[in-house]
């Protein structure tokens, strides 16, 4: 159930934001996978997976961030929490983006062609 609400998170953000695509490495609903990829200026590709590992008597909720040596085990909302933490931070970083276009757009309205 909870693989589901965080992908049905992570299609809403989409919706509304469609430069989260380009973050998004792969939904993989069979393995209950979820690979969120960030490039932060100046630094290499940084990956952050969120898995459900279904094992024979269990089921594990895992997040490995970036940096992370290994995977964590975690709660399943404290899961889907992280998953909402690192889509608000890039969606965060898009809305700036945006912003930042917008008013270099206008300078060049307001001030004309450089000559």
């Amino acid at each position: 159930m909870t693989f589901e609400k965080g992908t049905a998170v992570l299609e809403k953000y989409r919706a509304k934001y469609p430069e989260l695509a380009s973050y998004i490495r792969e939904i993989v609903p069979g393995e209950r996978r979820i690979e969120i990829r960030q490039r932060l200026e100046g630094e290499d590709i940084n990956l952050h997976l969120f898995a459900i590992r279904v094992l024979e008597d269990e089921v594990r909720y895992e997040v490995k961030l970036s940096g992370d040596a290994e995977h964590k085990t975690v709660k399943p909302p404290e899961w889907l929490s992280l998953l909402h933490d690192k889509l608000a931070r890039i969606v965060a970083k898009i809305l700036y983006a945006r912003e930042t276009s917008k008013a270099e757009k206008q300078d060049l309205d307001v001030s004309g062609p450089a000559a």
